[in-house]
This record gives C-alpha cells, structure tokens and sequence, in this order.
C-alpha cells in the first residue's frame, strides 16, 4: 500500500513539473511574471495533490473511522461498520477495486488507498482487513478472533534498494528539472 502511494505520488509530481514546464516555455515565452506565476501555481497545486495522495488511507481511533481519501475525509463512528473487506482480485475498475468498509445497514464505502494492483500485489487489503476488523471486534465489545492477525514479510534488501533508487532518481530528476525551469525564468534574458 505505502508503495502504492509513494509511486502515485512520485509520478505525480513529475508530470506536475512537466506540465509546469510545457506551458510556461511555449505559451508564455515573452511574459515572464505570467509565465512564473502559471510554473508555480502548477507546482503548488501539484504539491498539495501529492500529500493528500500519501496522506490516502484508514485512520482508527476509539470509537471512530476516519477513511481519507484524495477528495474528501469520511468519519465514521465504529458502530456504524460492520466489517472491513480486502479488494476483490478481479476488475481494476476506479473505486470499486479498493479496499471495502461494509457499514452495518449495508452500504459499502471504499478506501482508496488499499488497490489491488500489480505493484502491491494480489495479497494487498488482506493483513490490514485482518487487523482492523480484529480492532473492530475490540472496539464495539464483540468477542475478537483468537487468531494472530498476518503479518507481511519484508522484502528482501535487493527489492528495496531497487525501489529506492528508482525513487531516488525520478526525484532527482523532477528537482533537476525544476531548478532549471526557475533558473530559467530568474533569467533577465527570460523570452527575448
């Protein structure tokens, strides 16, 4: 799931620059307060979107469920749920593949941040279903599952330094570029 976010995150940010960049070069080339004021409201709004994009997923407190999505913040009280469902293994359809609240008089409401995708695996939802239903039982009095809730096993050092150096290098790459685009346009000599 973390990896879900970060990657969708990650990318985000880069087309964010790539449209700050796009525009201000071709559109704009001889106004240059108009072209750094387009690069940075691009690069703000693109920002903002990506930390509501890691900030996407299930917070549980007593007595409450908070579901943060990329829109909008759902509270629910923990009473109001009936149980919590892993996404289905089949259709990648937008919402409906995501982790399932199944709410007591029988809607379903989705957390956005639980998919299953070939990124996280066919396995994603289920640990984490597991567990918040096991706080779930705990919380609204009713008698919890003696099981142990599953654990994911790490990945192995090879995979997580691959991950990280990809990360790595397409944010280095995003900050280059975006150093450059700014450079650019502190230039006197910007669009003439």
């Amino acid at each position: 799931m973390r990896r879900m976010r970060t990657a969708h995150a990650v990318l985000l940010l880069f087309f964010g620059v790539v449209l700050a960049i796009g525009p201000t070069s071709e559109f704009v080339v001889g106004n240059h307060q108009l072209a750094a004021a387009i690069a940075g409201t691009v690069v703000a709004g693109t920002l903002v979107a990506a930390v509501r994009v890691l900030r996407r997923g299930i917070v549980v407190t007593p007595g409450r469920v908070v579901v943060r999505g990329l829109c909008t913040t759902r509270r629910l009280a923990a009473a109001e749920v009936a149980r919590f469902d892993p996404p289905v293994p089949y259709g990648k359809a937008f919402r409906r593949a995501s982790l399932r609240i199944v709410l007591v008089d029988g809607r379903v409401r989705y957390c956005g941040a639980f998919t299953n995708t070939k990124l996280d695996g066919d396995g994603v939802g289920v640990a984490e279903c597991a567990e918040l239903n096991r706080w779930l039982a705990l919380d609204t009095g009713s008698p919890a599952s003696a099981a142990p809730l599953p654990g994911r096993q790490p990945d192995p050092l090879p995979v997580r330094l691959a991950w990280w150096t990809w990360l790595l290098l397409i944010g280095a790459f995003t900050s280059f570029c975006l150093a450059g685009v700014f450079l650019e346009m502190t230039d006197p000599a910007f669009g003439g």
